[in-house]
């Protein structure tokens, strides 16, 4: 990826995506946790449901992505539980050897943003699916939202403004103007270089040498990162 990322972008969130992984493969875990530990994030592992609902419950920070393997102990579909008690964070993402698509179907209903089976590419997955989704956590303080699919736009297509991301939530633009500033306290001008600045910025610590965008697209995102790197104080009350 030829995108430059300005250091007071990176100091700016510095340790600010806290990321949870529950895995009981405790080489998977440590490798998990490797990988993913870099500059911006702060990673905490958990071997277990127990384990991970005394880390939830004791963090007094605010969550940006969940990674749950599903099979925990030996008992299969143990991981559900997880998502079922926090119906309230939709930025989980099952990471496990599946097994069914009922199980996979189920992990969503219950409020799982993505679900990606083991082996593979599934790393190359995951790593895409942190980056994407991450940045929304941030936006929306970990929580789930009104109007999501409206922000989860965002995620799905590259959007450069205002006015395009109104049209494809098929909404007028003042009432996109109305929903991210409720949902985001920030208005879609703001949100847009913010969550594409970010999701760079992360593709950048773990995937350097992933390529993530066309070619087209790399004025667009570079554009992000100095619009960024020009106005912090825009940015404040996001953490």
């Amino acid at each position: 990826m030829g995108l430059t990322i300005p250091d007071t972008v990176r100091q700016m969130f510095s340790k600010r995506i806290n990321i949870l992984i529950v895995e009981d493969d405790e080489n998977l875990l440590s490798t998990l946790a490797e990988l993913f530990s870099t500059p911006c994030t702060a990673v905490i592992g958990a071997a277990s449901i127990a384990e991970a609902r005394n880390v939830i419950a004791r963090s007094s920070d605010t969550w940006h992505c969940w990674i749950i393997d599903l099979s925990l102990g030996g008992k299969q579909d143990a991981g559900m539980a997880l998502i079922e008690e926090n119906s309230g964070f939709p930025f989980a993402i099952v990471y496990s050897g599946i097994g069914s698509m009922e199980t996979a179907s189920h992990a969503t209903q219950m409020g799982a943003e993505a679900v990606i089976d083991k082996g593979g590419d599934s790393i190359a997955k995951l790593i895409g699916e942190v980056c994407e989704l991450a940045p929304l956590a941030v936006l929306c303080k970990g929580a789930a939202v009104k109007s999501k699919e409206v922000l989860f736009l965002l995620k799905s297509r590259v959007i450069r403004q205002p006015n395009v991301w109104a049209r494809a939530a098929g909404i007028t633009l003042r009432q996109l103007q109305n929903i991210s500033t409720l949902q985001t306290g920030m208005p879609p001008s703001l949100v847009i270089p913010f969550y594409y600045g970010l999701r760079t910025l992360l593709y950048a610590c773990l995937a350097a040498n992933v390529p993530f965008v066309e070619h087209s697209d790399e004025t667009f995102h570079q554009d992000c990162m100095k619009f960024l790197e020009k106005n912090p104080h825009l940015y404040q009350k996001v953490f």
